[in-house]
C-alpha cells in the first residue's frame, strides 16, 4: 500500500515537471486513495493516465497580482516533492509524512492550474500533517526525529507556498500573516544571513506593496526590502540581489521617486543581462519597467524603445496570445497616441484588440476596453463616424459580459451620447443619456453627483429639442440634488440656476430667465472661489434678458459690471463685445456721443491687433456703426471719412468693399470709387 502510494506520488512530479498538471492531479489521488487502502492499487506507467498531451493553458497565464513567470522572488519551494522509495525503513511516522508530501503537491499543482482555493486546502492538511508527525515523534523520543531519512516537506516550504497563495488569490492580510510565520519559523531554523531568511522578508515587502500604496506607509516595506538586499549581498547572491531591487525600484514607483526607480531599474537590467543575457523573460520585464517609469516621467519616447524591447521577448516566452501580450500592446497603443502617432497608435491597438480576442475569446472585459481605447483615439483624432463604431461594439460586449446596470457600462454609454450629440443626432443622444442615468439610479440611488450631471446633460438636450417642460424638470432635478448635497451657496448650484435661466430665456420667458440668472449672480458674488469670468458671464445674462425686455437702461450697469471684469482679466474679445453691446444700447437711447465713445474705445483695442486678419474684418464693422452714428447726428464729413477707414480695412482683410456695412448702396459706391481715386 505505502509502496503504491510513493510510486503515484513520484510519477505525479514526473508529470507536473513536464506540465502535465491534470495528469498530475490524477496519480496523486491514487497515491492518497493508496495510502487509505488496505491492498496496493496496480501501478501503470506514468504519463499514461489521460489524454491531456500539451501543456497546461493556465501555465501560461497571467496569476493574479504577479505575471506568469515574472520574478518578484515569491516562487520559492515551489516545486514537487519526490519521496524516496527507502522512506519507509527506519521511519515510525512514514504514513503521516507519505500523506503530508501528497497533499503538499497536490497544493503546488493546484496552483500552478491557478485553483487557489483547492491548494490552499491542501496546502494546509499537508501543515497538519507534519505538525502530527513532529508531535507524534516528540512523544515517542523526547525530540523531533532529526536522523531520518525522510522527513517530508519542510514547515517553511509550507508556509511560503501558503503565503503565496494567498497573495495569488488577493488575500493579501492572511498573505502577509503566513510570510510572518514563515520569517519566525526561518530565524528558528537558521541564522540571520540565511537565504531563507532573505526569502521571507522579500515576500513580506512584496506583499505590503499591495496593501499599503500611500507613500508614508511604504518604510516598513523598504525595511524588510533592505534587509533582504544585505542577506544577498553578503551571499554574493546576484539573482537575489537583482530580484529584491527590482521590488524595491516598485516602492520608489510608489513613493513617485521617479528618478532612484529609474536608477534602481538599470542596474537590476545590468545584473541581470550578465547573469542570463538578453533573452530572458526577467531581464525584458526590466526593460518594461524602465520604460513604464519614463512613461511616468514624461519621456514617452524613451518608453516606447524599451517597450518595444520587451515585446518580442515577451511574445517569444509567452506566446503571442498571452494577456501580458495584450496589455503591453495596449500600452504602446496609448504611447504612440500620447505622441500624436496617429496610425501607429491605431496599428497597436488593432494588435492588441486581435490578441485580446486570440487570449480570452470575443466576450471578454479587456476585448471591451480595448474597443473603447481605440473609440478613445479616434474621437480625440476627430474621427467620430470610426469612433461611435468601435464605442458601439464595445458596449456590445460589455452588455455580455457585465449585467444589465452594471456601472462599468456607463462611461461606453455616455461616450457614444456624446458623439450623438457633436454630431447633432440630439434624439439618439438622449436615449444614450437616458439609458445611462437608469444605470445609474439602480447601482447609485437617486442622489448623487454623477445623477445630478446626467440630469443636466439630459435638460440641455431636451432644451435643444425645443422641449420646454421636459428641459426644466430634469434640471430643477438635478438642482435639488446639488443644494441637498453641497449647500445652496455652492458654484455648481450656481451653474445649474444659469442653465434653467437659459432655457427659459430661449422660450421666451423672460421674467423665469431673470429670476435664475439673479439666483445665480447672487451666489457667484458671496463666494470667493469665484472666478471674474464667470461672475462676467452672468452679468452679460442679465443685461442680455433686459435688452430683450425692452429695458435697455436697466442692462447698462450690469455690461458695465461685466465690462470691468473682463478689462481686469484682460479678454479683449469680452471687452470689445461688451463696449458695443453698451454703444449700441445708447444709441437706441439717443445718448449718441455716450455711444460714440464705447465704439472709440473698441475700435482701440481692435486696432492694437490690427496685424490679425479677423481684427481688420472686426475694424470694419465697428467703423461701419461708428459711421452710422455720425449720420444719425446729420455729421456728413465724419460719415464719409468713417466709412472710407471701413472700407479700407475691408479691403485688408480682403473681404468686399460693402461687407459688414449697413448703409446705402448709392453711397458706398460713391466713397468706393472716390477711395480708389485717391490711390
Amino acid at each position: 500500500m505505502t509502496n503504491s502510494a510513493i510510486n503515484f506520488n513520484n510519477d505525479a512530479v514526473e508529470c507536473t515537471n513536464r506540465g502535465k498538471h491534470k495528469n498530475a492531479v490524477t496519480c496523486l489521488n491514487k497515491a492518497l486513495l493508496a495510502c487509505t487502502s488496505n491492498r496496493s492499487l496496480p501501478h501503470e506507467p506514468h504519463l499514461c493516465e489521460s489524454d491531456d498531451t500539451g501543456q497546461d493553458s493556465s501555465q501560461t497565464r497571467v496569476n493574479g497580482s504577479q505575471g506568469a513567470g515574472y520574478d518578484e522572488g515569491m516562487n520559492v519551494f515551489s516545486e514537487p516533492v519526490k519521496i524516496p522509495p527507502s522512506a519507509i525503513e527506519n521511519c515510525e511516522n512514514a504514513d503521516v509524512l507519505i500523506k503530508a508530501t501528497i497533499f503538499y503537491n497536490m497544493g503546488i499543482v493546484y496552483a500552478r492550474l491557478q485553483d487557489n482555493p483547492e491548494a490552499l486546502a491542501n496546502f494546509q492538511i499537508a501543515r497538519g500533517q507534519i505538525a502530527e508527525a513532529s508531535s507524534m515523534s516528540q512523544q515517542r523520543n523526547g525530540n523531533s526525529d532529526d536522523n531520518a531519512i525522510f522527513t517530508g516537506p519542510s514547515v517553511l516550504a509550507i508556509l511560503l507556498n501558503i503565503g503565496k497563495t494567498q497573495y495569488v488569490d488577493g488575500d493579501f492580510e492572511e498573505s502577509l500573516d503566513s510570510y510572518h510565520t514563515a520569517l519566525e519559523t526561518a530565524r528558528s531554523l537558521h541564522d540571520r544571513e540565511h537565504t531563507d531568511v532573505a526569502k521571507c522578508l522579500n515576500c513580506l515587502g512584496v506583499v505590503r506593496l499591495q496593501l499599503y500604496q500611500e507613500p508614508e506607509d511604504c518604510q516598513k516595506t523598504i525595511d524588510y526590502l533592505v534587509e533582504a538586499l544585505g542577506i544577498y549581498k553578503n551571499l554574493d547572491d546576484k539573482n537575489g540581489v537583482a530580484t529584491v531591487m527590482n521590488n524595491i525600484g516598485r516602492v520608489m514607483i510608489m513613493k513617485d521617486e521617479l528618478e532612484k526607480a529609474l536608477e534602481i531599474y538599470e542596474r537590476v537590467y545590468t545584473i541581470r543581462k550578465e547573469l542570463v543575457g538578453t533573452d530572458n523573460l526577467d531581464v525584458a520585464a526590466t526593460l518594461f519597467n524602465i520604460g513604464e517609469t519614463y512613461h511616468l516621467l514624461g519621456r514617452v519616447d524613451e518608453a516606447l524603445e524599451m517597450y518595444l524591447k520587451f515585446l518580442p521577448v515577451a511574445t517569444k516566452h509567452l506566446h503571442e496570445d498571452h494577456p501580458d501580450v495584450v496589455c503591453v500592446l495596449k500600452i504602446i497603443a496609448d504611447a504612440f497616441s500620447e505622441q500624436n502617432e496617429y496610425d501607429r497608435a491605431f496599428e497597436f491597438y488593432h494588435k492588441a484588440l486581435n490578441c485580446a480576442k486570440r487570449a480570452y475569446g470575443e466576450c471578454h472585459p479587456e476585448v471591451a476596453s480595448i474597443l473603447n481605447r481605440l473609440g478613445n483615439h479616434q474621437y480625440e483624432n476627430r474621427f467620430f463616424q470610426e469612433a461611435l463604431i468601435c464605442y458601439k461594439e464595445g458596449l456590445k460586449v460589455e452588455q455580455m459580459v457585465y449585467e444589465r446596470n452594471d456601472p462599468n457600462l456607463l462611461i461606453t454609454i455616455f461616450n457614444i451620447a456624446r458623439i450623438h450629440q457633436n454630431e447633432g443626432e440630439l434624439e439618439e443622444s438622449l436615449q444614450m443619456y437616458l439609458q445611462g442615468l437608469a444605470i445609474q439610479r439602480a447601482s447609485g440611488g437617486e442622489y448623487s453627483l454623477e445623477i445630478s450631471g446626467t440630469l443636466c446633460s439630459i435638460g440641455l438636450l431636451y432644451d435643444h429639442l425645443g422641449e420646454l417642460n421636459s428641459a426644466i424638470r430634469y434640471y430643477e432635478e438635478s438642482l435639488q440634488i446639488r443644494r441637498e448635497l453641497l449647500g445652496n451657496g455652492h458654484l455648481t448650484v450656481s451653474s445649474t440656476l444659469n442653465s434653467i435661466g437659459l432655457v427659459y430665456f430661449h422660450h421666451g420667458d423672460t421674467e423665469k430667465a431673470l429670476e435664475n440668472f439673479e439666483e445665480c449672480l447672487r451666489i457667484r458674488n458671496g463666494n470667493e472661489d469665484a472666478k471674474g469670468k464667470d461672475i462676467a458671464t452672468i452679468l452679460y445674462n442679465i443685461a442680455t434678458v433686459y435688452i430683450e425686455s425692452d429695458r435697455g437702461r436697466e442692462a447698462i450697469p450690469y455690461f458695465e459690471e461685466c465690462l470691468r471684469f473682463e478689462r481686469e482679466e484682460g479678454r479683449k474679445s469680452g471687452t470689445i463685445t461688451c463696449l458695443k453691446r453698451l454703444a449700441q444700447i445708447n444709441t437706441e437711447l439717443n445718448e449718441y456721443d455716450a455711444a460714440l465713445n464705447y465704439y472709440d474705445d473698441a475700435l482701440q483695442i481692435c486696432l492694437e491687433n490690427s496685424m490679425i486678419e479677423q481684427n481688420h474684418e472686426q475694424v470694419a464693422t465697428i467703423l461701419g456703426l461708428i459711421g452710422n452714428l455720425y449720420l444719425e447726428k446729420n455729421d456728413a464729413t465724419n460719415a464719409t471719412k468713417t466709412i472710407a477707414r471701413a472700407i479700407r480695412a475691408n479691403r485688408v482683410a480682403g473681404l468686399p468693399d460693402h461687407a459688414n456695412l449697413n448703409f446705402d448702396e448709392k453711397i458706398l459706391d460713391i466713397i468706393s470709387k472716390k477711395l480708389e481715386a485717391e490711390e
